[in-house]
């Protein structure tokens, strides 16, 4: 019985903590820029730093989350999606954002003994929580984050221009240089803009240097990255200064050219007019000569071409021809027919096989074809020799 008394007064006392933690809470909806501190406290104490930014590159609101006491950093995406910080059952998620007026609406919802404020109701509300402390509304004043995107600090952010300097450039009128030199001018101005905003975000972060061990480190890491950045965009206004300059000198120099060759032509036109008339007439009239030469010339090369062409096309005409038109002995054309064959692999004899023959070599399988005497295989090659001359002479003495 007693046992059933106690664990009935521990189910009382697990509801009234459960109804006192969900029925006494808080939901908290602003829409704030993006940048500006969210702080979160929990009985005075300040437990969160809590900036928004859009992703660049995805466009989602993403939240960059300070836990004061640890000095730890979490990125967090909030765009229609509901995160809790830590153990505290603090839940926070982003419906809306306007890109262009870096806007986003953010709803922060749990136990009433959580506190949220922006860093600029602080000083409005400065009287009336005076129960903060000046440190730790100072501490809050200071924190710095690394955003998800393209910002460094938790400060004004600052999109770096990428600017790749021109080298060598070249103009080929006053014009043109005037344009190039003018839009050079205006990458210098904003990237002496940017220049000054990251030297007083410098300067700022330097001074922050009393603080605490985790907060110095962090702001001695983002120093070096500004440190960076300043000393990139330097040596890009350097380098642009002294291409406008070059520009300027290259304009100049275009323009007393172009002054000095208005003058030369108003004092020589007079003098060069007939000058420049005679002698194009000269010139037009050699390459007429030259022109009709030359077209002379053409038809003769043509005509020369031609014959040769013509002249080629017999000759292979009358080396593809039979040999029975020329040859006259018909033991001499059964030999021919039944050796030229083994030798060309081809049945059909002409005159251009019987002038690439070897002699020598018909000869011989004629002896061992027809058991030749010596005087038979004297008598073959001799009409054979008499047979090659008279193609020869038929073709020409160029086969």
């Amino acid at each position: 019985m007693r046992r059933r008394i106690i664990s009935v007064l521990l189910i009382i006392l697990y509801m009234n903590i459960v109804l006192h933690t969900y029925v006494a809470a808080f939901t908290w909806q602003r829409e704030i820029h993006l940048g500006e501190p969210i702080l979160v406290y929990h009985n005075d104490t300040l437990l969160y730093n809590i900036t928004l930014d859009i992703n660049i590159n995805s466009g989602q609101v993403y939240a960059i989350i300070t836990e004061v006491p640890s000095g730890r950093l979490f990125l967090k995406n909030i765009d229609w999606n509901t995160i809790e910080l830590g153990n505290t059952n603090i839940t926070m998620t982003s419906t809306w954002k306007n890109p262009q007026n870096r806007t986003a609406r953010v709803i922060i919802t749990g136990p009433d003994t959580y506190t949220v404020l922006l860093q600029s109701e602080l000083a409005q509300n400065e009287t009336e929580q005076g129960n903060l402390t000046a440190a730790n509304v100072t501490n809050q004043t200071n924190q710095t984050n690394t955003t998800p995107a393209n910002l460094t600090v938790n400060l004004t952010p600052i999109n770096l221009t990428p600017v790749v300097v021109p080298q060598n450039l070249t103009c080929d009128s006053v014009q043109e240089c005037q344009q190039i030199i003018d839009n050079l001018t205006a990458q210098l101005e904003q990237l002496k803009e940017e220049r000054d905003e990251l030297a007083k975000q410098l300067q700022y972060l330097q001074q922050q240097l009393n603080m605490t061990m985790t907060e110095n480190e962090q702001l001695r890491k983002q120093i070096e990255i500004l440190q960076q950045a300043l000393e990139e965009r330097n040596k890009r206004i350097r380098e642009l200064e002294e291409e406008i300059e070059r520009l300027k000198a290259e304009q100049w120099s275009w323009e007393t050219a172009r002054e000095k060759a208005e003058e030369q032509y108003i004092l020589w036109t007079p003098y060069l007019f007939p000058i420049v008339l005679a002698s194009l007439t000269i010139y037009y009239r050699r390459y007429k000569r030259i022109k009709k030469y030359a077209d002379v010339q053409i038809d003769l090369k043509a005509k020369e071409l031609k014959e040769e062409l013509l002249s080629e096309y017999l000759k292979k005409d009358l080396l593809r021809a039979k040999i029975e038109t020329i040859v006259d002995d018909p033991n001499l054309l059964v030999i021919l027919r039944t050796i030229i064959p083994q030798i060309t692999g081809s049945t059909e004899i002409t005159k251009g096989d019987i002038l690439q023959l070897d002699i020598d070599q018909v000869a011989k399988l004629a002896r061992k074809r027809f058991l030749l005497k010596e005087n038979r295989v004297e008598y073959l090659k001799k009409k054979l020799l008499e047979l090659k001359e008279r193609i020869k002479e038929e073709a020409g003495k160029d086969v």
